[in-house]
Order: C-alpha cells, then sequence, then structure tokens
C-alpha cells in the first residue's frame, strides 16, 4: 500500500496505554485537560478560499452586458423615431395651415380707376384697389386702409404713414389690428372686395406721362384666418402712365414701389402670433 500524502498521526491510544499517566483517566491530563485521541489540533491544514473573481459567473456577466447594450441600442432607435415622428406632424399641421389659410394680397392688375366729378366740379378718377383671397378658407375680421402722396404728389414718400380720411380719422398705425375695429369685414375664399377709393384729378394725372407729377398709392390690410393665425398685407403701388380715350375711359399702368410691398414676416411692423401652427419655416426679410 502507497503512503498517503496527508500528515500521518501518532497513536495516541497505545501511547497512552504504555504509559499511563497518574492521577486519572487516559488521555486526561493531570490538569484535567482532554487531549484529542487522534492528531494534534496543529497538524489541520484548510483548503484556502477561492478568489472573488473566481467565484463569479463570468457567462451570466457577459449576456446581461449584452442585453444592456442591446437595449439602449433600442432606446436610442425608439427615441429618434419618436423624435422624427413628432417632428413630421409638425410639419403636416404647419403644411395643412399655410396651404389651406386664406391669403389676402392687392393685384396691380385688378385696381380700378373710374372717372368722377368732384364738388368743386374738377374731374377726377377713383382708384380702387382690390383685396383678393388666393386662399381656400375665409378671411376674419378684414380691416384696410389706403392712402395717396398727395397733394403735392412729389417722388416716393420717404414716410408711408395713415392719411387721417373724414369718414374715419384716426391715424392708423402700421399693427396687425385695429383697436377700433371698425370696418371689418369676413372675405370668403377666393372672393375679392374694394380697399376703398382715392380721388386723384385730371390734371395731375395728366402730367404723369411728362414726370412732373408722381402718384403713389399705398396701405394695408390686416386679417385673421380659420386657424387662428393673424396676417398683414402692405401695397405700394405707382402710376407711370395714364391715357383717358374718347368715351372717358382712363388706360393706366403701375408698378410695384421699391418697398412697402410685403407680407407678414417680411413686413417690419408684422407682430407674429404665439400658436405653434402660425409659425412659419422662415426668418423675416432683411
Amino acid at each position: 500500500m502507497q503512503d498517503s500524502d496527508a500528515p500521518q498521526c501518532q497513536d495516541s491510544t497505545s501511547n497512552n496505554a504504555e504509559h499511563p499517566q497518574k492521577g486519572g483517566p487516559s488521555g486526561v491530563t493531570p490538569q484535567g485537560d482532554t487531549k484529542p485521541d487522534n492528531c494534534d489540533s496543529q497538524s489541520y491544514h484548510h483548503a484556502p478560499k477561492a478568489k472573488w473573481w473566481h467565484r463569479i459567473d463570468w457567462s451570466q456577466v457577459i449576456l446581461d452586458t449584452l442585453l444592456l447594450v442591446v437595449g439602449i441600442k433600442l432606446a436610442y432607435i425608439y427615441s429618434s423615431q419618436l423624435g422624427q415622428m413628432v417632428e413630421q406632424n409638425r410639419i403636416s399641421r404647419t403644411a395643412t395651415a399655410v396651404s389651406q389659410r386664406a391669403y389676402l394680397i392687392f393685384p396691380p392688375d385688378r385696381m380700378l380707376a373710374q372717372p368722377g366729378i368732384l364738388p368743386t366740379g374738377k374731374k377726377t378718377f377713383v382708384f380702387v384697389p382690390i383685396i383678393d383671397n388666393g386662399g381656400n378658407t375665409p378671411a376674419f375680421n378684414v380691416l384696410h386702409k389706403i392712402n395717396d402722396n398727395g397733394p403735392k404728389f412729389g417722388d416716393v414718400p420717404t414716410e408711408f404713414s395713415d392719411n387721417p380720411t373724414p369718414t374715419n380719422p384716426k391715424d392708423f398705425l402700421f399693427k396687425n389690428m385695429d383697436d377700433s375695429k371698425s370696418g371689418e369685414i369676413i372675405l370668403g375664399p377666393h372672393g375679392q372686395t374694394g380697399a376703398g377709393g382715392l380721388n386723384i384729378e385730371d390734371d395731375i394725372l395728366l402730367h404723369v406721362n411728362d414726370g412732373t407729377k408722381h402718384v403713389f398709392l399705398w396701405g394695408w390690410t390686416t386679417y385673421r384666418d380659420v386657424f387662428g393665425c393673424t396676417h398683414k398685407t402692405e401695397f405700394c403701388q405707382q402710376v407711370v402712365s395714364l391715357t383717358i380715350d374718347n368715351s372717358g375711359a382712363a388706360h393706366y399702368a403701375v408698378s410695384e414701389c421699391r418697398k412697402h410691398n410685403c407680407a407678414d414676416q417680411d413686413c417690419s411692423d408684422y407682430v407674429p402670433t404665439g400658436t405653434p401652427v402660425c409659425a412659419l419655416e422662415r426668418e423675416p426679410l432683411k
């Protein structure tokens, strides 16, 4: 038989039998302490504890890490898709508002010039700028004001302010809505209306062709669309030529002024509506 690697202990029983101790039974010292029958306590050897990293299930750690990485990736993808959905919804709402809302403009070829006679007996032409709703929905709270550069009819005005009139002496300021709320109308989709009349005397108009007189007509209109957004359109036109035929009808040509033709953000005095659907995609022109 091969010897065991474990430490061998002496047979304490045989030793105690050969050398009995006085004063007590075998295995008991004179002091009363009991000794172990086999090996002494110093002969025991405990196996060392495993390191902490040896006790970890690394396969489970790797699996959990992979699941965490996949979860973070999916969360990023879903977050990006959600952001794209929100942006597409905003663009869709804005596109709907832009494509369906009312658009009030002053077409130059729609201006009327009707002959008339002033109370003083002088012949005149009444110029009536036409407001056209080019949108697919009605315009509400439509308010407008037109002006001319009389009585001097000099070169292009430096200030496009509103002239007071006998029917409305208040000097309107360029803003979205006038506080008096007077004269407001509703203009249906693809409808049109006259913005008022301006009397220009014949002797003034006849000097337009030779350049000694310059006739400028300007004004604005403000309105609300069906989405609750406030809008403003400004116009300025110059009468550059005029002829009167035998029947008394006027044939004239107009051109747009170098400034004061704008809409919404392009107008320096426009105040945008705070509703998100009313926001447009571009900044005001400088």
